[in-house]
């Protein structure tokens, strides 16, 4: 969600599917039909939205890792700039969250550097998290090698947690010490959500992309549509046999389907190139990113919370002011002397 390079501007799909994101990560913090069709709302949020963030990732990898010689310590330094000064942005709504909890020592501390206080800011950490461990893989390890040790190891977090939310995993003997060690993880946020589980595991598949060029456009077609199937039949089977059958929790979620599906749509998103971008491609690409950091106070501006439904109408105000105030902040960042805002997105 950093700035690319211009390189990255004549990759169409790519930035213009950003905005797209955007709206699914809205849909999910807002759950605007929770309320009057908690179904639906469910199976959109499951087999849609929750793929935004792992594309999200996917695409950070594709366009740092696609290069010969990436520059991660300077993308690092980028997204860690990025994350504090947006975790400085949302520090009135952050401090009285950790103050409610009360301070728990250094594990509160380490879970909030890592999740922004709980709110959407974790996916930064994660990002980083993710560059670290494919950065260091990918000196050892083919790219297609690194991201099967990786998607296996997100498929068995994804398992894991989901056995141990449903009390499948006993408290004695050896699965006590997995259930421990998956307690701790959890604490300090390094869950499949926003850890190594979900977090590498998808920059992985953005460098497989960006180094092989992944499936033909036809294969990633086929791919994809078998993933979506095969997505919507795991939630519908979740559900049935109550194994992580709450489809609002992240950890939860179809990230099985997922790991071949966000794939697929990377290939599908990058089969095309362009000598030049296309009409409104740079704003779309700014605009989708800023999104993301801007909606979550628009939310709450409006009276609304990650735990209840926004309803629709909240939801569509969320949507039009977030995209109305980043599509503004993109504008004035390329006025002379208003520079220094290309620097929230």
């Amino acid at each position: 969600m950093t700035r690319g390079s211009e390189r990255a501007a004549v990759v169409p799909g790519i930035d213009l599917v950003k905005p797209v994101l955007a709206l699914l990560v809205i849909w999910i913090h807002t759950a605007p039909l929770a309320r009057i069709a908690p179904t639906v709302n469910t199976y959109v949020t499951a087999g849609a939205a929750r793929l935004a963030v792992p594309l999200y990732l996917a695409i950070s990898g594709y366009l740092l890792f696609r290069r010969p010689n990436p520059p991660v310590r300077r993308q690092l330094r980028r997204v860690l700039e990025l994350y504090l000064i947006w975790l400085v942005l949302y520090l009135p709504v952050i401090v009285p969250d950790q103050l409610s909890e009360g301070l728990q020592g250094p594990v509160h501390l380490v879970r909030l550097i890592l999740t922004g206080g709980m709110t959407h800011l974790w996916y930064l950490p994660s990002v980083i998290i993710g560059i670290v461990v494919v950065s260091a893989g990918l000196r050892v390890t083919t790219p297609g090698r690194l991201l099967v040790a990786l998607a296996c190891l997100s498929a068995v977090g994804t398992l894991a947690y989901g056995a141990m939310g449903t009390g499948a995993l006993s408290d004695g003997g050896g699965q006590g010490v997995v259930v421990h060690l998956l307690a701790g993880l959890d604490e300090l946020s390094l869950a499949p959500r926003d850890g190594i589980f979900t977090g590498a595991c998808y920059v992985a598949v953005g460098a497989w992309v960006g180094r092989t060029g992944g499936w033909r456009p036809r294969t990633a077609v086929a791919v994809a549509t078998t993933g979506w199937i095969a997505m919507l039949a795991e939630a519908a089977l979740r559900r049935r046999a109550d194994f992580g059958s709450d489809l609002a929790d992240p950890v939860s979620t179809c990230y099985l389907s997922a790991l071949v599906l966000v794939p697929a749509l990377l290939c599908l998103l990058v089969a095309r190139t362009l000598p030049a971008p296309l009409p409104g491609q740079v704003m779309a690409r700014h605009t989708g990113s800023l999104v993301y950091f801007v909606h979550y106070g628009v939310l709450l501006a409006l009276g609304a919370d990650l735990a209840h439904s926004a309803g629709p109408i909240r939801s569509v105000l969320v949507v039009l002011i977030s995209f109305g105030l980043s599509a503004t902040l993109v504008r004035a960042s390329r006025v002379r002397g208003l520079a220094l805002l290309k620097r929230l997105y």
